[in-house]
């Protein structure tokens, strides 16, 4: 058994490499997915590196381990910066990673072309995904960047050993990571590897497709979400017809990211220690709610916040289920923002290589005095792991001044919307997806507690909204 730190990362790196490099009996092909996607066989893996069965662990009660590559347009010390960063790495991953509670630079040892070699880093963390039925993971590993050769590097994170969390579950990182090869032209092929132990965890029965399948917390979610940031800004600035400057196109994606953070961010908050409230189950319907006070943050508004969600299982595809959300014509079906009105999308400027992949500016109006004063600015997208469509109501005059370049982050904001991720469970036309609707509400503007009345109007209007979207997702078999 290796004791040192020294020994420890050392192993680690080679681990990682070779399980990185080898195909199977260690792997099996994902079904259904493409040739790079795989999970791993727990008995070969203990056969291979420790040339024995699974010890007994009374924690443990499964392992994940997952495998995906994809070529990235990044170049080397980009993509390494964002690892070693951890701001940047909470940042880059904010629809996984809650919070980094901690961070520690054990030791850095050399600077290799620009990149840190051999860098040590202890980080504590919190993942979540954006549904109350899905409880976050407390984390602690070490992180260790090292140059293997030329133009290969490798991002290895693992656990020292089992630390004593304040919540369950809490996982323990077995050697996962990158190992990344430099390509010409900027470009960056990398290979992820997620392997974890979880302790603690309770699944539901609608989620256990979405864990057995690894797209819940597996590698092809990180990776998945790496692309989509190395994706986003060269698409939206190459994009023609927007009609404004890229100034204005900067400004205003830095408003929609900064509404799908705070979605995000707000949504997987039960990982921070705010206390999010389940309220009296309904079958087939899971709320939670949670009221925090905003002191100090300019981008939203201070006072009170109710935040509530609920999530439902819904028997169509993850793309038709997409689809309808973010189709115009069926939001006022949906929407107490523009219920039976008009509702006319004005800009969408593309954020990805998927259509529905897009920040977008909409009027809504019922073409009276007045009509078209307020608008929704959001941003949605998609991918094989789930999706998200996250808005706000704004006023005309706001938008403009976004639009033409000015600083958005002055922008007070208070974001809702829908997350998605596939569960298939006897659904319809191929598949199913759990949806998950969220609202944000300001309540107050003093330091009270939520009224009975403001609960009962968050329960009315996520639950009125999630069926009203199931009905009409359904009216369209």
């Amino acid at each position: 058994m290796i004791t040192s730190l020294g020994g420890q990362k050392t192993f680690a790196v080679a681990e990682l490499c070779h399980k990185a490099q080898v195909g199977e009996p260690l792997w099996i092909g994902v079904a259904g997915s493409s040739e790079i996607s795989h999970n791993m066989r727990d008995d070969i893996y203990w056969e291979t590196y420790y040339n024995s069965h699974r010890p007994f662990n009374s924690l443990v009660n499964k392992t994940e381990a997952s495998k995906e590559s994809a070529i990235l347009f990044l170049k080397l010390e980009e993509l390494i910066e964002i690892f070693m960063n951890v701001q940047k790495w909470t940042e880059v991953f904010h629809g996984i990673v809650s919070n980094t509670l901690s961070c520690v630079d054990l030791c850095e040892l050399g600077n290799t072309e620009g990149v840190l070699s051999d860098s040590l880093q202890l980080i504590r963390a919190q993942i979540h995904l954006p549904s109350p039925l899905i409880s976050p993971r407390d984390s602690e590993f070490v992180r260790y960047c090292h140059k293997i050769s030329d133009g290969a590097w490798c991002i290895v994170d693992f656990s020292l050993n089992w630390f004593s969390s304040h919540r369950l579950p809490y996982l323990r990182k077995r050697p996962s990571g990158c190992l990344i090869r430099e390509m010409p032209n900027g470009y960056c092929k990398v290979t992820w590897v997620e392997h974890v132990e979880v302790a603690g965890e309770v699944v539901h029965d609608i989620c256990k497709p979405l864990f057995s399948a690894g797209l819940a917390y597996g590698a092809r979610r990180w990776l998945v979400a790496l692309l989509h940031n190395c994706q986003r800004l060269p698409t939206a600035f190459s994009a023609l017809n927007f009609g404004v400057s890229l100034e204005g196109r900067r400004s205003f994606l830095s408003l929609t990211s900064r509404l799908v953070k705070t979605f995000c961010s707000t949504f997987g908050a039960s990982a921070l220690g705010t206390s999010w409230q389940k309220l009296p189950p309904t079958p087939g319907e899971y709320i939670a709610y949670m009221v925090k006070k905003n002191n100090s943050d300019p981008g939203a508004p201070l006072g009170v916040i109710l935040s509530a969600s609920i999530s439902i299982f819904v028997p169509v595809t993850l793309n038709m289920a997409f689809d309808y959300i973010r189709d115009v014509n069926s939001r006022p079906q949906w929407d107490a923002l523009c219920w039976q009105g008009l509702v006319q999308q004005l800009a969408s400027i593309p954020t990805g290589s998927e259509p529905g992949n897009c920040a977008s500016i909409m009027s809504v109006g019922d073409g009276g005095p007045g009509s078209g004063n307020m608008m929704i600015v959001q941003e949605s997208r998609i991918d094989s792991t789930g999706g998200y469509l996250v808005y706000v109501p704004m006023d005309v005059v706001a938008v403009n001044r976004v639009v033409q370049g000015q600083d958005s982050r002055t922008v007070v904001v208070l974001p809702s919307g829908f997350s998605l991720l596939p569960a298939c469970r006897g659904a319809q036309n191929g598949g199913g997806c759990l949806l998950t609707v969220a609202f944000q509400f300001l309540i107050a503007t003093s330091n009270i507690p939520a009224s009975e009345a403001s609960l009962e109007l968050a329960e009315k209007l996520v639950v009125t909204t999630a069926q009203n979207v199931c009905n009409g997702m359904l009216s369209g078999l």
